[in-house]
Parts: structure tokens; sequence; C-alpha cells
């Protein structure tokens, strides 16, 4: 699966559900249709801060640049906006959300990548409670399609991240999300 997915960083792409995908259509005779979901992923509240030396983040191995002072809650836009400057590159595009936690709103980041690579991000201590964001991989889902019912089974599924299991919502469609098998049924995969 390492060579089916050539949007994500090296070292990631084994495990991406564009890999996965591609893995899975490249199994003859099963007709199924696999595609990666966007993968999405939401960052903690965004506290703001003084960006120093000891701030560092990047996301698919491409550094994020900001300078000086985060406003809390990014009213400035400049982390949502330094994101989105590098989305030709990185592929994850940045939007903030607020919520309202005990009649305070919470100002954070939703990352997405809409065509499902996986979001790596690799975040200082110092920039993750400025940023909001943690350190990790996100993966996105998958979503099988086939003109009869599918059954996810055998010693590859779990290696492949996929969950083992039935439902009979429609069972000729899955939608495979943070590995969990949301609707599909019976079959052979």
């Amino acid at each position: 699966m390492e060579t089916d997915d050539p949007l994500t960083s090296p070292g990631e792409n084994g495990a991406s559900a564009i890999g996965v995908a591609a893995a899975i259509n490249d199994t003859h005779g099963l007709g199924v249709e696999a595609r990666a979901d966007i993968t999405r992923r939401e960052g903690d509240v965004i506290a703001g801060g003084a960006v120093d030396d000891a701030f560092s983040l990047a996301i698919n191995g491409e550094s994020i640049e900001l300078g000086g002072e985060v406003a809390a809650g990014d009213l400035d836009d400049a982390v949502e906006r330094a994101i989105n400057d590098a989305a030709p590159t990185t592929g994850v595009t940045a939007n903030k959300t607020t919520l309202s936690v005990d009649g305070m709103p919470s100002t954070r980041l939703v990352l997405q990548a809409p065509d499902g690579r996986n979001i790596v991000l690799e975040v200082s201590d110092a920039a993750a409670p400025i940023t909001g964001l943690r350190t990790g991989t996100t993966r996105a889902g998958l979503i099988l399609d086939h003109d009869a019912p599918i059954v996810v089974g055998g010693p590859n599924a779990v290696v492949a991240g996929l969950a083992v299991g039935e439902s009979v919502a429609d069972p000729t469609r899955w939608r495979i999300t943070a590995r969990r098998v949301y609707c599909g049924a019976k079959g052979e995969l």
C-alpha cells in the first residue's frame, strides 16, 4: 500500500484511507468500489499567546509559520490563515468553529483534507495551547460501494483498519469512519 497514496506524507501512506481504498480497488473480482472519505480533525480551545523560538507547527511535513502574537480564539485569523496559505502543499484546510462551554465561547480549529489524505500534525509543547492542536495522525474513513450486500471480514480487514461486522441499514454501502462501520451488511470482502 505504500505506493498507493502519493498524497500522504512519506512513511504514513500505507495506513491512509487512500492507500486502503486503492488496495481494495486493485483486488479484482470483488466488484467493490472503495474511496476515502474526508479527513477531519478538531482541535482544542485556541488559547492564543506569544509565538517564540519554542513554537513549531508542521502539517504533513510542511512548517506553518506564525509570528508575534496569536489572539485568544484566533480572533485575528492568524492561525487559520497560515494553515490555509499552506494548503496547496499540505492538502489541509482550516476553519474555526465556536462552541459554548459552560456559557463561555470556545473557539477551535477544524482541519480537513477533502481528498482523504492523512492529517499528520507535529506540534511543539509551546504551540499546542496557542493553536489548540496536538501532535498526531488522523486518518479518513472509507466508503465502500457494491451492487450486492457487503461483509467486511478476513485477516486483512483488521490489518487495513476496517471494522469487522455487519449492519442492515443499507446492504450495498458501508461508510467506515474512525475505524467503525456505520452502515452495510452481508457479502464478502
